[in-house]
C-alpha cells in the first residue's frame, strides 16, 4: 500500500477516533471535509463542533520527518478563514514521546488510533494517555537503536555538537564502515541527522535521545539480582568497585548509583553495575554476593552489547557509565529513578533540552 493510500485509510479511522473523543464533551461534531471548505482545504480532515474547527493532518508514521512534515502543512493552514478557532491536529497510528515533544513545541494537538490524545485550544483541554499500541507491525522491525546499531547514536550523543565523518564513526564504534553507512542513512531518512560537506551532525540531540529512549529495552540485558551485606549503599558501591578493579574486571555503575555520582541527586538503595562477563566472577568470593530476587541490593548486569561502556568516566574513584547511558537505564528502574533521570538531564544532558 502506498503512503498516500495508507494516510487515506488512516484518515477514515482517525475520524472515528476523534469523534469518539470529542462527541461527549462538545456534544456536536460535523465532518466538514466534503462541504463548503473542501475547495480551499489542503489537510486530510476538517471537523466542526459548536465552538471549534479541527484541521487534521494524517500521517502513516510518527517518525520525526513525518511529524515535521505534518506540522509544516498545518502551519500553512492556520490562516484558514473561519469564525471559529482553528485547532491544528496531527493523527498517527501511535504517537511516541518524540512525536509528542515535536507537537508540544509547535503548539499542535494530536491523536492516535489507540485513542490517546492531547487536544488543546480555547476552552478545550483533553488529555488521554496510556492506551496501548494496536497497530504494532508483526515481526521484528528494522531498528537503528538495536544494541549493536545503537553504538552509532551513543557516539553521536557523547559529543552532540561535533561533526563526524562516517569513517570516524566506524573507527570509534568498532563497527564496519558499510554497517555504519546503513545506520547513518536510516537516521538521516528519519530526520534525525543532517549532512554538511560530507560531515554528519545531529539535527536535534534531544529528539535523537528521546527516539533512542523509546526503543531502548533495559530488560534485554542479562540481569542477576542479589544481596551483599553492607552498612550503606555508598559503602557497598565503593567496596564492589574496589573488588572488581582488583580483579581487573571491566565494570561501570549505572542507574541510581551512577546518577548520584553524576548529578548528586538524592541517595540510592540498589547498586546497579554493568560487568563485561559474569562468568569472570566467583560469586561466592565477591563480597559474599548471594543471588536473590527479593530484598536485592545489587543488580549485576551483563550488557547485550559492550557499547554500554563507551563514554564511561571515573567519578570519585568509581567507574560510571556515561550520563547518556545512565539516563536510558534509569527510566527502567525503581526507587526515585524518574526523578533522578530528570535531574540528570537538567544537569549533565542540558544540550538535550533545547532545539
Amino acid at each position: 500500500m502506498s503512503e498516500g493510500a495508507m494516510e487515506q485509510a488512516l484518515g477514515s479511522e482517525a475520524l472515528g477516533v476523534l469523534v469518539d473523543i470529542l462527541e461527549k464533551p462538545l456534544r456536536l461534531i460535523r465532518d466538514s471535509s466534503s462541504g463548503g471548505f473542501s475547495a480551499q482545504r489542503h489537510v486530510d480532515l476538517i471537523l466542526e463542533s459548536d465552538q471549534h474547527l479541527f484541521l487534521v493532518e494524517c500521517k502513516s508514521s510518527a517518525s520525526v520527518r513525518s511529524i515535521e512534515a505534518g506540522i509544516e502543512q498545518l502551519k500553512r493552514e492556520r490562516s484558514y478563514v473561519s469564525y471559529k478557532p482553528a485547532l491544528p491536529v496531527i493523527a498517527v497510528p501511535f504517537m511516541g514521546e518524540v512525536g509528542k515533544q515535536l507537537c508540544r513545541s509547535a503548539s499542535v494537538s494530536w491523536i492516535d488510533l489507540a485513542g490517546n490524545a492531547h487536544l488543546r485550544g480555547p476552552q478545550l483541554h483533553i488529555r488521554i494517555e496510556g492506551r496501548p499500541n494496536r497497530h504494532r507491525k508483526p515481526g521484528r522491525p528494522s531498528n537503528v537503536f538495536a544494541p549493536k546499531s545503537a553504538r552509532v547514536t551513543r557516539r553521536l550523543l557523547l559529543e552532540p555538537t561535533r561533526a563526524f565523518r562516517q569513517r570516524e564513526l566506524a573507527q570509534e564504534t568498532g563497527l564496519g564502515e558499510g554497517f555504519v553507512s546503513r545506520i547513518v542513512r536510516q537516521l538521516e531518512t528519519e530526520g534525525l541527522l543532517s549532512r554538511e560537506q560530507g560531515a554528519i551532525r545531529v539535527k536535534n540531540p534531544g529528539l535523537l535521545l528521546d527516539a533512542w529512549r523509546e526503543a531502548y529495552s533495559f530488560s534485554h540485558h542479562h540481569i542477576v539480582r542479589g544481596h551483599i551485606p553492607a552498612r550503606s549503599p555508598q559503602i557497598l558501591l565503593s567496596s564492589l568497585a574496589d573488588s572488581l578493579r582488583e580483579r581487573s574486571i571491566l565494570y561501570a555503575a549505572t542507574g541510581p548509583a551512577s546518577a548520584w555520582l553524576h548529578a548528586k541527586f538524592a541517595g540510592f538503595r540498589v547498586v546497579t553495575i554493568f560487568l563485561k562477563d559474569i562468568a569472570l566472577l566467583s560469586a561466592s568470593s565477591l563480597l559474599n554476593f548471594r543471588p536473590e530476587e527479593r530484598g536485592s541490593n545489587v543488580w549485576m548486569i551483563v550488557p547485550d552489547d559492550l557499547g554500554v561502556f563507551d563514554g564511561a568516566v571515573d567519578l570519585e574513584g568509581i567507574r560510571c557509565a556515561s550520563a547518556v547511558q545512565t539516563y536510558l537505564d534509569l527510566l527502567a528502574m525503581p526507587e526515585r529513578a524518574q526523578e533522578a533521570a530528570d535531574e540528570l538531564r537538567q544537569k549533565r544532558l542540558s544540550w538535550s533540552l533545547h532545539g
